[in-house]
Order: structure tokens, then C-alpha cells, then sequence
């Protein structure tokens, strides 16, 4: 059955609620929301009436945040600020979920967990 990223944020907010305070929890909780956050902002940037500027030699994840980063709509089209200020917050996600799912030597607490979040909350009430 599908999932949408609202239901996706939904989980990660559930995993995040089941925390035992360790720090694979917080990992789980934070690679989940970050997901969430991804794919959302990737159903935004296709209902644009344009695609934003490519990146080249990247994965998809630093793509769709740089041309959520580089829109070629009009600056003066409402969706121009939404997709640079959702750019502006995913590139943080894209930094923590990278920190969480390959760096294990980094340490992961409580305030990483809820800054993810509130940043998950601002990108979704942009989008």
C-alpha cells in the first residue's frame, strides 16, 4: 500500500514519541523524519510550474535541494520564496540524516532529535 510524507512524518513523530533515550532511537526518529521531509519537498518541487536548476554529478537528494535552492520561476511567484526556504531547511535535514545513518562515532542527543523536528514542522508548513 502507499505512503504518503505526511504519513511518513506521522512515524517519525511515533518513533520519536517510543524513544528509550538512546541513541539509536534518536538516529531512527531523525533518519525517519528526514524521509519524510525529502519526499515531501519532492512532491512540492513537482507541482512547481517549473523545475528548479540541476545539479550535475550529485545523488538525488542534493539535487532536489539545489534546485529547490536555484527555482527558475519569476522571484516575484509565491512559490519561489516557499522552495528556497524549503531548500534552506533540507539542506540541514539532508546534513543530520547523513550524520545519523553513517557517522555511528558521532554522538546523537535529545536537542539533535528536536531541532530535526522543528524543522520538519517548518518545511511542512511551507509545503
Amino acid at each position: 500500500m502507499p505512503v504518503n510524507p505526511k504519513e511518513l512524518q506521522s512515524s517519525a513523530i511515533d518513533i520519536k514519541s517510543k524513544c528509550n533515550a538512546t541513541e539509536a532511537d534518536f538516529r531512527g526518529s531523525i533518519s525517519r523524519a528526514y524521509y519524510a521531509c525529502y519526499h515531501g519537498a519532492n512532491e512540492f518541487h513537482g507541482k512547481l510550474t517549473q523545475p528548479g536548476v540541476q545539479k550535475p554529478n550529485c545523488g538525488v537528494h542534493e539535487n532536489l535541494q539545489h534546485m529547490l535552492d536555484h527555482p527558475t520561476l519569476p522571484n516575484t511567484d509565491p512559490d519561489y520564496k516557499k522552495s528556497k526556504l524549503v531548500a534552506h531547511f533540507l539542506k540541514g535535514q539532508l546534513f543530520c540524516r547523513r550524520n545519523v545513518d553513517y557517522k555511528l562515532d558521532l554522538t546523537i542527543t535529545q536537542r539533535d532529535v528536536d531541532v530535526v523536528f522543528a524543522n520538519t514542522n517548518e518545511i511542512f508548513q511551507i509545503i
